[in-house]
Order: C-alpha cells, then sequence, then structure tokens
C-alpha cells in the first residue's frame, strides 16, 4: 500500500485525503488549523451565511413580500454565532469522513525534511512514497501606512469587530462586493474602494454594470480608480486617505477593510527539495513540481484559479492521476459572486470569441420565479458557436445563478447543442426557464419575448 502524504486540510487537501483513501491510499493528512480550511472556516461558507442572513433582513425590511414585523432588528452577534455553529457542525462532519475512511489526522505545522520526509514540531519524522501540497493562500496586505488598522476577510469573519454602521472595502473583487453587500443590507454606510475602473473586473462587462446597479440602490458608494495612500486612527473611526480623479479625498469609518486577493502559501524546508516557488508552486500540468514525487494542488500553486470548487476539483483530478497514470484537464470552471442577485460566469464570453459565434439573452423580470422570489433587474446570456451549434459559454445575473452555472459548465464540457438543449423540458414555474429561453432566443424564437420586426 502506497504511503501518501498530503499537508493542509482545505477543499485541496481532505479532497485529495478523501479520494487517495478511496484508492487504497495509507493517508496522512497534516493540517496546523482546522479542517476545511479558508473555506470553511474564514470563506465560502461564513460569509454565504452571513449573506443568507442579510438578505432575509433585506427582505422582511423591504415589505415586498407582505411582511411586517414590529422592531425588526438584525443582531449581529446571534448572526454570527448561527455562522459559528454552520461551520463547527461541518468542521465535524469533515473528522467524522477523515476518521470514516480511516485517514491519519495530525493538528500541527508540518516542514519537509527530504522529498520523501515531513517533520513535526515535536520532532517527529513521517516518510510517505508521495507528497501532496495543499496549503492554500492567506489574504494580501497592501504595503500602505496604517494597514494593520485594515481587517483581513479573515479577520471580518472572526467577528473582529464591534462597531460597523460605517465600513470602507477596499477591493472590489468578488470577496469585496459580498461583504458590501451583507453590510449594505444590514443598513450600514458602505464605500468601496477600488484601482479599476469597474468592480467585479474579471466578470465581464454587464455582470459588473449590473451588480454595482443593484449595490447602489442600496446606498453603497464608490470609489473607482481610486489609490489608497494611508490609513489613520482618528476619534470617530479609522479615516482612509485615497486619491480619486487626481484629487486626494478621505472618508472615516468604524472598520476598514482590505480585500485585495489573496497569495500562495509556501512551506517550511522548501530547501531541502527541489520544489520551485515563485509566487504560488511552479507545477506542470499534472500539478508535479520539480521535485518528481511532490504534487501541489488548489490555491497554492502559481496560476491557479482561486476558488474552492477548483481546489477540490483540482485535488480528485491529481489524486485520480496519480492512481491510474490518466490526468483530466478541468474546463470551463464556474466563477461565482453572492450578491442579491447572484451572479455566474462560465466558458468563453462572446468577446473572447475568434469564431463566429450566435448569442441569445433573456431579461430575468420577465421570469416568472423570479417576480414570485422578489428579484428584479437581471438576465441570463447564452453563447453558441454557430457552425456546430455548441454551447460554449453563459453568463447570468439572477436569483440562483450560482446554482445554475454548475449545470451550465457540464453542458459546455459534454459538448451540448442549441438542439440538445432545446429538445429538453424545464420546470415552470423556475429560475431555470431563463436560460431556456435566453437558448431560445440565439435563434430569435423565444416564447416569453416580443420581437418587433
Amino acid at each position: 500500500m502506497q504511503k501518501l502524504i498530503i499537508i493542509g486540510g482545505g477543499p485541496a487537501g481532505y479532497t485529495a485525503a478523501i479520494r487517495a483513501a478511496q484508492l487504497a491510499y495509507d493517508v496522512t493528512l497534516i493540517e496546523e488549523n482546522k479542517p476545511g480550511g479558508t473555506c470553511l472556516n474564514k470563506g465560502c461558507i461564513p460569509t454565504k451565511a452571513l449573506l443568507q442572513s442579510s438578505h432575509t433582513y433585506s427582505a422582511i425590511k423591504s415589505g415586498a413580500f407582505g411582511i411586517t414585523a414590529e422592531g425588526l432588528h438584525a443582531d449581529v452577534d446571534a448572526v454570527f454565532a448561527r455562522v459559528f455553529d454552520i461551520v463547527a457542525k461541518l468542521g465535524n462532519g469533515i473528522q467524522a469522513l477523515l476518521k470514516s475512511n480511516n485517514i491519519k489526522y495530525i493538528n500541527a505545522r508540518a516542514r519537509l525534511k527530504s522529498p520523501t520526509t515531513v517533520e513535526l514540531p515535536d520532532g517527529e519524522i513521517i516518510e510517505g512514497d508521495k507528497l501532496i501540497l495543499a496549503t492554500g493562500a492567506s489574504p494580501v496586505r497592501l504595503p500602505i501606512e496604517g494597514i494593520e488598522l485594515a481587517l483581513t476577510s479573515d479577520e471580518v469573519l472572526r467577528h473582529a469587530f464591534s462597531q460597523h454602521k460605517s465600513v470602507v472595502i477596499v477591493g472590489g473583487g468578488v470577496v469585496g462586493i459580498e461583504l458590501a453587500t451583507f453590510f449594505s443590507e444590514l443598513d450600514c454606510a458602505v464605500t468601496v474602494i477600488d484601482a479599476m475602473d469597474s468592480i467585479l473586473s474579471t466578470m465581464g462587462e454587464d455582470i459588473p454594470k449590473y451588480i454595482s446597479m443593484s449595490l447602489r440602490k442600496k446606498a453603497v458608494k464608490f470609489a473607482l480608480k481610486a489609490s489608497v495612500k494611508s490609513f489613520r486612527k482618528t476619534d470617530g473611526g479609522i479615516e482612509t486617505v485615497y486619491v480619486e480623479k487626481d484629487k486626494e479625498k478621505s472618508i472615516v469609518a468604524d472598520i476598514v477593510i482590505s480585500c485585495v486577493g489573496r497569495t500562495p502559501n509556501g512551506i517550511d524546508g522548501i530547501e531541502n527539495t527541489g520544489i520551485v516557488f515563485d509566487r504560488g508552486f511552479v507545477t506542470n500540468t499534472n500539478g508535479q513540481t520539480a521535485e518528481p514525487g511532490i504534487y501541489a494542488i488548489g490555491d497554492c500553486v502559481k496560476g491557479n484559479i482561486q476558488l474552492a470548487h477548483f481546489a477540490a476539483a483540482d485535488a480528485t483530478r491529481v489524486v485520480e492521476g496519480l492512481n491510474n497514470g490518466v490526468f483530466r484537464s478541468l474546463a470551463n470552471v464556474p466563477s461565482c459572486v453572492y450578491t442579491s442577485p447572484n451572479a455566474a460566469l462560465v466558458g468563453v464570453q462572446e468577446k473572447e470569441c475568434a469564431f463566429e459565434i450566435q448569442t441569445g439573452r433573456f431579461g430575468m423580470s420577465a421570469n416568472g420565479k423570479t417576480m414570485a422570489e422578489g428579484g428584479g433587474t437581471g438576465y441570463i446570456k447564452v453563447v453558441f458557436e454557430k457552425q456546430s451549434g455548441r454551447l460554449v459559454g453563459a453568463e447570468m445575473v439572477c436569483n440562483s445563478a450560482a446554482e445554475l452555472a454548475g449545470f451550465v459548465a457540464n453542458l459546455i464540457n459534454i459538448g451540448a447543442t442549441r438542439e440538445d438543449i432545446l429538445s429538453s423540458v424545464y420546470p415552470h414555474p423556475s429560475v431555470s426557464e431563463g436560460f431556456f429561453e435566453a437558448v431560445e432566443d440565439s435563434i430569435k424564437k423565444s416564447v416569453h419575448t416580443i420581437y418587433r420586426n
């Protein structure tokens, strides 16, 4: 039985451990913090739990559903207590999975002693036939005066703040925009500062417009193409000094959150191996480092997509490849943002296509399920390769966009054509009908669209 050592217990690490155990490896998983990594403990899960609370509060407060409540109040301490309870239950679930798969779990910091051995802080040496590094990533700290006054997303999700009536968020990526959604739905004054000319700059052109419009309706303010100069503690809170349109400005808020990306984590003892670390572990397409018996997966790999679902899929791909020699590729990984409404992007965007295409679009304000759920503006757009009729891309701003994205990615990956999709029956009422109508619109046959000659 081959011995496999995995360092890091996040979505990449624990997924790799379980799959390897299923394939009859003798697995040791080493994690210095809690199992579940950033995603479970200070990322995806806490954020989505917070957003569910703020979405619910905002929906009731709006009165749009015919529900009124006397003395409606968002108890942030109780909101976070719920978050911590969810995290604990899921963490216990991971522990149970590791135990049931006979995985040796060690809660300690690992150091590479050699290409096949790992040393623990107590001096214990563990030997393995192969090693997998899944050390994840950490928040970037900008070299700005007073940066220690700004909270990282990790600290926010630990509830490391008390006052939050006003919030400044530096960074308009997915993490920053999800936190902007949470705080704005709790009636906080939120300002987002970003160096780019739009938020969510990696998600095309239309998605940023729709999400920024939605956030502006929640009174979120934006300072775009702006650079932060410093943070300073004042009697009124924390002052952020920034430059926008060549003018120096400042704003004081209860808390400042820095969400400017994450950087791959390395590992102690790398000098004892042939591994190359250059803003992430350098690997080939099979996840193999310059040290033949050591692989790296997930967020810690240079150039990898830093998404939990990609990390888990990458883990499965590499472990199965080690087992059977076939390393499959991972294509059309969905990107999602859990705002209200959700947004998702999968496959190629229209502007990226070097071939002739046909596009279809459906406005979700005409979708019955969206209206019933209180959804407002939004859309689903699809992109087909004209010659083959194959679906190659989609973007969505609508309720349940993140739920749809995986299924749409699957359609792209299996080479589904327009006719394949239109020969299916979608449930009514459902948000997914909007996808079907967008597909119909690609040949100007959407039933619920008025076409003017």
